[in-house]
């Protein structure tokens, strides 16, 4: 059948084309050459399925109709303004204050202006752990101390903030004055790798605490558009914070646009945007590039029936994955949001330890090794994300399941060879 007969969920989540060989992709193309030709990559937070066609035949429309590729400012022309306020404001309710939105090219480059432009060398950056990996590293390249708070599990097995604790963190630092070091507090949301989507109640919350406490929060949103049918997303913006606040988002993730290079950010201030443009001085940038910002318009113009089937592929695989994962005893519930699902292997590993303690002596040792990166890499061949990677346990892990379907009863399978056995 020719492709273009192809429907969008054939194209892209059912029969795509294969990854390997495209442009050396980290995931895909040097995992296997450090690994091994062999090794099912399912670390990397990009996605298997290809631009989706109507995007991609938007950017190629607006590429045409743009005859210059020259420098540009951060600030949003009219038509990326339209597409970002149209779409932000239909399944969110947001309005921007356009005067104070800028583009830049990812969602870290957001970040690392934001700590920049709101500490100083010495100052802490609260992070509520576990967090997408690449903040901590970016704090204490820029001389910052990280603030590792845990989030705690509820009795329901959701991550939730541990607000004793940060309100406990922050008085005791607000009490200083002048000396005073805990100036941000990292919020992604909804949050990488645990998948929890948090409640308006939570982020009220957290907002009151920021705000009595003088804590700058940056508001990353990445994931927000891939949520599962019936949960509600509450973007931070909506709850009208209190306090100083950064928000960030990107298409990268939902429309699988990585490496186009492109994010949108609102801050919150008029100073805050004068601060931010001097910061970006400092950072030898000035905005999102040409191309990354038409296809940015482009996914926010055309790109929500590709993101309605991105949803629905995701979370079948979602289904299938933590279903067989919970059978073989594994913590692995199903996540409200993101790609990515968080597995606990805590349960295992104390069943393999008890019974390597009771093994007689001279008895054949039989047993899996523990569950952990290493080990799912060594045995079951399966490049995930490990749990110290986001300041927690050796026994969980990340797994990445925006692949098609015959990569996740792959990877099922060879998790089931090495540890499917231990409760026989």
């Amino acid at each position: 059948m020719p492709e273009s007969e192809l429907t969008i969920a054939e194209q892209c989540f059912i029969h795509p084309p294969p990854r390997k060989g495209t442009f050396n992709t980290f995931k895909w193309d040097q995992s296997q050459k450090l690994h091994g030709d062999d090794v099912l990559p399912m670390g990397v937070a990009d996605t298997d399925f290809p631009l989706c066609p109507v995007v991609k035949a938007r950017f190629v429309e607006i590429l045409d109709s743009y005859p210059f590729c020259v420098y540009q400012s951060a600030e949003l022309d009219d038509r990326a303004y339209e597409a970002v306020s149209k779409w932000f404001g239909k399944h969110h309710g947001l309005k921007f204050e356009r005067s104070r939105m800028r583009l830049l090219c990812s969602v870290c480059n957001c970040f690392v202006a934001t700590v920049l432009s709101y500490t100083e060398v010495g100052d802490s950056v609260a992070l509520c752990m576990p967090t997408y990996f690449c903040f901590k590293p970016h704090v204490e390249r820029h001389g910052r101390v990280p603030l590792e708070i845990p989030l705690i599990l509820d009795e329901d097995g959701r991550y939730c903030f541990d607000f004793p604790t940060i309100e406990e963190l922050f008085a005791k630092d607000y009490a200083l004055g002048a000396e005073k070091k805990i100036k941000l507090l990292v919020l992604c949301s909804p949050n990488n790798p645990t998948g929890t989507v948090w409640t308006c109640a939570e982020l009220r919350k957290l907002d009151e605490l920021c705000f009595k406490y003088d804590v700058h929060v940056i508001a990353d949103e990445v994931h927000a558009p891939i949520v599962r049918e019936g949960v509600e997303f509450v973007p931070f913006l909506s709850i009208s914070p209190k306090c100083r606040h950064t928000w960030v988002s990107s298409p990268s993730k939902t429309w699988n646009m990585c490496s186009a290079q492109s994010a949108v950010v609102q801050c919150d201030t008029d100073d805050s945007v004068l601060k931010f443009g001097e910061t970006l001085k400092l950072l030898a940038t000035w905005g999102s590039n040409i191309l990354g910002r038409m296809m940015l318009t482009a996914a926010y113009e055309v790109g929500e029936s590709y993101r309605q089937e991105l949803i629905k592929h995701i979370w079948k695989n979602m289904e299938i994955f933590c279903s067989k994962m919970e059978s073989m005893g594994f913590v692995c519930p199903v996540p409200d949001s993101t790609f990515v699902v968080w597995c606990d292997g805590s349960v295992i590993n104390e069943i393999i330890t008890k019974k390597r303690k009771e093994l007689k002596e001279g008895e054949e040792d039989t047993l899996p090794p523990l569950f952990e990166f290493q080990s799912v890499l060594d045995h079951a061949r399966i490049l995930s994300t490990s749990g110290p990677c986001f300041s927690w346990k050796d026994d969980c892990v990340r797994f990445n399941l925006a692949t098609p379907m015959y990569n996740i009863l792959e990877a099922i399978k060879r998790i089931e060879a090495v540890w499917g056995d231990i409760f026989l």
